[in-house]
């Protein structure tokens, strides 16, 4: 690293980087919160990075200026702009109501955790590898499970977790 530049790093999230694609061991607990961080946040000392917990409103790249949700105004010389996805919300009645969530964040998997030991079932919309890895979690913790899925790769997934 450069020894004598700045980095920061701009999150919408009050974490440092951590393995997103691991959050869903936090239900059947194959892993620890801390498991999830890469690095210690040591490095981040070591390496005088900055973590900065707030939220990109606009970047001005003629005058090389981010501007925070919080009034402050960032000067950079190089940017990156690593902002990720999110998860689809569909458009049903009924997903704001309290058990339905999303599997994105660390806080989702939190929430999920502490819902989820008071369940005896569980439904799960969607087929891809998150919703494969929540299967095989919610299955280790004993819960019934339902999915809900367009793509026949379903029926495939089904009999695996039938017969393991």
């Amino acid at each position: 690293m450069d020894s004598t530049g700045d980095i920061s790093i701009i999150s919408n999230e009050d974490y440092q980087f951590y393995k997103r694609s691991k959050i869903i061991n936090l239900i059947s607990a194959s892993c620890s919160e801390d498991d999830l961080f890469l690095k210690s946040k040591k490095i981040y000392d070591d390496n005088k990075i900055k973590f900065i917990y707030d939220h990109v409103l606009k970047v001005t790249h003629e005058k090389q200026q981010i501007l925070l949700r919080n009034g402050l105004i960032l000067n950079y010389d190089y940017l990156l702009i690593a902002s990720g996805g999110s998860p689809i919300m569909l458009p049903w009645k009924g997903v704001d109501l309290e058990g339905v969530n999303t599997l994105y964040r660390l806080d989702d998997a939190k929430k999920v955790v502490k819902q989820v030991f008071n369940a005896k079932r569980v439904v799960v919309i969607g087929g891809g590898s998150i919703a494969m890895k929540a299967l095989s979690n919610f299955k280790k913790i004993g819960l019934d499970i339902s999915i809900i899925e367009k793509a026949w790769i379903f029926r495939y997934y089904s009999f695996i977790i039938q017969n393991s």
